[in-house]
Order: structure tokens, then C-alpha cells, then sequence
């Protein structure tokens, strides 16, 4: 689904675009017809395979269809209900993986909707993961700085990589870490936290995974430097600062042009095409003496995303209902924000956008998102 796309779909989810009278909507039926073919066998048609369509209304799980498919690996779900509160989601398990529609809405004036979900071969070869997007968010914190680092990682070739003995993704801490907490499409049962690593267990599609966590370093002195390993080739990193009055540089990294959001000023630096196992070093200079106790002028920020947005959310999660209260509503926000760039810098490189629109639309959203992060501080 492309940027534009999904921005369609949010609006027709909250503003019930095109929708009918209540009575009208009775009164019609949807379809969602579709396809199921196996991506590493040039889309060859997957027959008889257990297709299932959850229903949810207004945030929550409804019903479950299930269907089987049939020749040409096609399925077929009648007499849906349409209305404005209504996402549908398909979905397969193949070989223990779960493959996701897109969430789809239908329209009383478009009331079927057709769709391919392809699902992959398992692979143990890893050498193909790629890093798409890697963004770090550093922030200070009661005893030093806190890091944040959210990554969506996919695997470049079509075969989705499970890992050997479940073990998908290792990823690295930098020494001291401490209070390492984890979020994202993942979920607990899936990640396990070491002495110097973020142990992911879950399978790695074409498709994408997305992982978060977060961590904080104590400082001493008015200088410090961040050292971790990349740990899987990298498309692109950015690092951003909010800090007061520091200066920060890397070797690894090119310092872009600061910004503010939300009356924050934001450091950024960016580097593309990094190599598993180049060290990556960031130096911050200029800290308050002794390092940053925060805790004492009560400031203290805690970053750590619990939900994405209800329509990513069932795509990934698929849990209950997420509660309307306004600050989970900004935890929201800030998660969707979080999917919505990873999925822009997909479509992207897929040469889905322009380079002008995917410029303006990343920079806009990136400044929102720091501003969220800097809201949910204060609130907390």
C-alpha cells in the first residue's frame, strides 16, 4: 500500500468517507475476494491452504471467518458488512509465519475489494537482512541519557529467515546499558533482554519487522561517547539529539541541518550504507557537569512506546482493545508515526514516490514524531 493509499484509508476509517445512511448499510453486502500465492516459487498459486478474515468494529476484535483456497490459490468472503467502523484484515499461516493484509475498509460505493497475500519459504541464511531504516532518539535521562532505537528490518531476498533455533535477530547494547526496555510489533513472549543484547525470536518476512527498545547510560564528566556495533548492513541511520547546549560528532555519521520541534532543538546526523561490524561512535560534548541529573530540576523523560495505531496494531499484535484515554491516544500517535516513516522509506525504495514528495512527507512527519516523543516526556 502506498503512502497516499494509506493516507486514504485513515481518513475513510475516521471520517466515514463515502458512506450511506445507517439504513442503507444494512441493506448492502461486501466482498473480499483474493489470492494467496508462494512469493518464493514465482508467486505460484498456494491451493487448499486455511485462509481467515477478522472482523473489528470500532477497535475490537468481532469475528473470525475461515476459508480454504481453491484453485489458483483463490478465496473468496461474501455477505461482509459494510459501515464506516468496519476493518477487515486477511490473513495466512504458512509454516508457522503469519502473512497480513493490508487493513481494508469497504465503501457502500466500492463495496468488494480484491487482494494478493503472498507467503514465503523459510530460509536459515541470514545473509540477507537488511536494516531498512534505523532511527536513534537520545534523550537525557535522571542519571545520564536515554536511547531509543527503533529499526525495521527485512529480509532482502524472497524467503522469510526464522533464525536458527528461533532465533531471528540479535542486537547489540552498548556497554552499561541498563533499564533496557522493548516495544514494537514484536512482543514480550517474542524478545529476551541479555547482559549485551536484544535477543529478537521472531521470523524476519520480506516484508518487514519492526523493532523497538530503549536503554539508558550513566555519564560522568561533560563528555561521552556512545559506542555500539552495527550489527546488520544498513540502509540508512539517523541519530537524533535533544540535549541542551551539546555538541556531538561521528566519524561513522555527517551532521544534517538541526531543527526544532515542538520549541525542542533537535542535533541530527545520518550516515547510509553502514557494514556489519563497523563500530559506530557517537562523542557528545558538552554535557552538564558531572553529567545530566535531570531528575533533580524534574524533568524526568521516559520514552517507551506501548501501542500503534489500531490499524497497524491488528496487523501485527492483534490484541484486545486499546483504551481511548488521551494519553494513549499520544502513544498512538506517536507508533503510527513511527510505521507510517518505516513504510514511506519502503514504498520509496520500491520507486513508488518521488523523491521530492518523499523528501517533504519524511521531514514533516520525523519533526511531528519528535514532538510527540518530547510531549509523552512531560506527561510522564
Amino acid at each position: 500500500m502506498s503512502f497516499k493509499s494509506r493516507a486514504i484509508l485513515i481518513l475513510m476509517i475516521l471520517l466515514g468517507a463515502g458512506f450511506v445512511t445507517a439504513e442503507e448499510q444494512a441493506a448492502l453486502q461486501g466482498v473480499i475476494n483474493g489470492r494467496v500465492v508462494n512469493a518464493s516459487s514465482d508467486d505460484s498459486p498456494l491451493f487448499n491452504g486455511e485462509v481467515s478474515l477478522q472482523t473489528y468494529s470500532k477497535m475490537t476484535l468481532s469475528n473470525t471467518k475461515t476459508a480454504k483456497s481453491y484453485n489458483g490459490g483463490h478465496f473468496s468472503f461474501k455477505g461482509l458488512k459494510i459501515a464506516k467502523d468496519m476493518v477487515y484484515i486477511v490473513s495466512v499461516n504458512y509454516h508457522g509465519v503469519g502473512y497480513f493484509s493490508d487493513p481494508i475498509v469497504l465503501n457502500p460505493k466500492v463495496p468488494s475489494h480484491s487482494v494478493t497475500l503472498p507467503v514465503y519459504e523459510l530460509t536459515d541464511d541470514n545473509a540477507k537482512l537488511l536494516v531498512v531504516n534505523h532511527h536513534m532518539i537520545i534523550s537525557p535521562a535522571e542519571k545520564g541519557i536515554q536511547v531509543e532505537e527503533i529499526m525495521v528490518v527485512r529480509n532482502s531476498s524472497p524467503f522469510t529467515y526464522k533464525g536458527k533455533n528461533g532465533l531471528a535477530l540479535k542486537l547489540s547494547l552498548p556497554v552499561g546499558a541498563y533499564d533496557v526496555r522493548t516495544g514494537g510489533e514484536v512482543g514480550e513472549k517474542k524478545i529476551t533482554i541479555t547482559g549485551d543484547s536484544v535477543l529478537v525470536y521472531k521470523p524476519v518476512t520480506p516484508q518487514g519487522l519492526q523493532v523497538v527498545y530503549s536503554y539508558e547510560l550513566k555519564t560522568s564528566g561533560s563528555v561521552f561517547t556512545l559506542t555500539r556495533p552495527i550489527d546488520y548492513t544498513t540502509e540508512k541511520l539517523d541519530v537524533f539529539l535533544k540535549i541542551p547546549e551539546i555538541r556531538v560528532k561521528s566519524d561513522q555519521l555527517k551532521a544534517e541541518k538541526s531543527f526544532t520541534a515542538d520549541n525542542i532543538k533537535y542535533l541530527h546526523l545520518s550516515g547510509k550504507k553502514l557494514a556489519p561490524g563497523d563500530p559506530l561512535k557517537i562523542r557528545i560534548e558538552n554535557l552538564p557537569g558531572g553529567g545530566i541529573d535531570f531528575f533533580k530540576i524534574g524533568a524526568l523523560s521516559m520514552i517507551f512506546l506501548i501501542i500503534i495505531m489500531i490499524v497497524l496494531y491488528i496487523i501485527y499484535q492483534k490484541r484486545k482493545k486499546i483504551s481511548g484515554s488521551s494519553n494513549k491516544d499520544i502513544l498512538s500517535e506517536k507508533e503510527t508515526l513511527i510505521k507510517d516513516i518505516a513504510l514511506l522509506d519502503d514504498e520509496y525504495a520500491k520507486g513508488n514516490l518521488n523523491e521530492e514528495e518523499y523528501r517533504s512527507v519524511r521531514e514533516n512527519k520525523k519533526k511531528r514524531l519528535l514532538g510527540i516523543t518530547h510531549r509523552i516526556n512531560k506527561i510522564r
